[in-house]
């Protein structure tokens, strides 16, 4: 379980939005993978469920397998440095690096067939987050907390035309670390773009 979440990895072209996705869905397929009545697998034939991303599973296909859909909710910046009392946003040191904090919002799908199952399939998930909470922070590379916040009711929802199943959503926040660096040279680009940007702007007095 462990070096499977260690290996988590890092995306530096989506470094604010999607690391808590990426990293509920790993942990996730980590701990489901030793749960025999929903065992995940790598292969897509083999698994018991499916836990992906937002938009990219097919409800139709529940009868074969359960599913756990991640999506996204809001996402904000924690603002927790000491150039606050600077008057500035963010951490930063003398070699142009960053740090602060992100506070993001999970909503966590569970889907099945049956309200029972997805009740169940919801408190795995719950279990998972609760229980090896700890474990999770000291795995987890820039995870400073993770929390369930809420368990909503069943919902029943459409597949298709023909077909109902039901959802139970376990919602979680989950705070992280964000670091960066800015070079001087990039420093010293971004500031002559922006300069020859604004220089017909006048400044507009009341």
């Amino acid at each position: 379980m462990s070096t499977t979440i260690q290996n988590l990895p890092e995306r530096p072209h989506h470094l604010f939005t999607d690391y808590a996705k990426t990293a509920v869905i790993k942990i996730l397929r980590t701990f489901f993978s030793i749960i025999p009545e929903f065992q995940y697998d790598t292969n897509p034939k083999k698994t018991l469920i499916e836990i992906a991303d937002k938009y990219t599973v097919n409800l139709e296909t529940v009868e074969k397998q359960q599913k756990i859909i991640i999506g996204r909710q809001r996402c904000s910046w924690m603002h927790k440095s000491i150039d606050q009392f600077r008057g500035e946003g963010f951490l930063g040191d003398s070699g142009g690096n960053f740090a602060d904090a992100m506070q993001t919002s999970l909503a966590v799908q569970c889907i099945s067939k049956e309200g029972l199952e997805a009740e169940y399939i919801a408190d795995l998930v719950c279990a998972c987050f609760t229980m090896f909470r700890r474990i999770i922070r000291q795995l987890v590379p820039r995870l400073i907390d993770i929390r369930v916040t809420d368990i909503g009711p069943e919902q029943p929802l459409r597949a298709d035309v023909a077909t109902e199943v039901v959802g139970v959503v376990v919602l979680i926040d989950i705070w992280h670390q964000v670091n960066w660096k800015i070079t001087p040279s990039q420093e010293q680009e971004f500031k002559n773009i922006f300069l020859s940007s604004v220089t017909g702007i006048q400044e507009v007095k009341c």
